[in-house]
């Protein structure tokens, strides 16, 4: 992939268990998505290869993992992995919590299908994979990732944005 230097490549991971779902963002434009099975418990070495692959395919100059509390072990191995992998590589990681997420979805959304809806009407290539509310018995669709990953770098875009306006005002005063 070519990138153009003066913009900001943005790298959101949102990590499960066993998989990994990502948006790829330059500036506010959505540029890739997808969804990875990662199983780092089975063979860590080989796992580790992919996921500095991975990094290195996207060269983000940021990565945006959710902040994990409470989570499975799973999830937090992985995500520390994640993390070290970028670390060796020299990326910046940068995480959110979900008050941050909620609080950038927070007018329209009650619950993460209603914010996969926006970030499908955000982004119309997206549209088609929008996952619809699943029933109390099924197991979560595997692209509910994707559309958790998308928000989670829309979140940081939203933060960063308002992060820069307030600076440019506090230094016009």
């Amino acid at each position: 992939m070519n990138r153009t230097p003066s913009r900001r490549r943005v790298l959101a991971v949102d990590v499960r268990a066993q998989r990994i779902g990502f948006a790829l963002f330059e500036e506010e434009s959505l540029i890739d998505w997808g969804g990875r099975i990662v199983r780092p418990e089975k063979v860590p070495d080989r796992e580790r290869e992919r996921i500095d692959q991975f990094l290195i395919e996207y060269s983000p100059e940021v990565l945006v993992l959710r902040t994990v509390r409470n989570s499975t072990q799973d999830r937090q191995r992985l995500t520390t992995l994640i993390a070290a992998a970028a670390a060796r590589l020299q990326i910046r990681v940068e995480s959110i919590g979900s008050k941050e997420i909620k609080r950038a979805f927070a007018v329209m959304h009650k619950n993460k299908y209603s914010a996969a809806a926006a970030v499908a009407e955000r982004f119309p290539a997206l549209a088609p994979l929008c996952p619809l509310p699943r029933k109390i018995w099924q197991s979560e669709p595997y692209r509910v990732t994707v559309f958790d990953a998308a928000a989670l770098g829309l979140a940081h875009i939203r933060a960063r944005k308002g992060s820069a306006q307030s600076e440019a005002e506090t230094a016009s005063e």
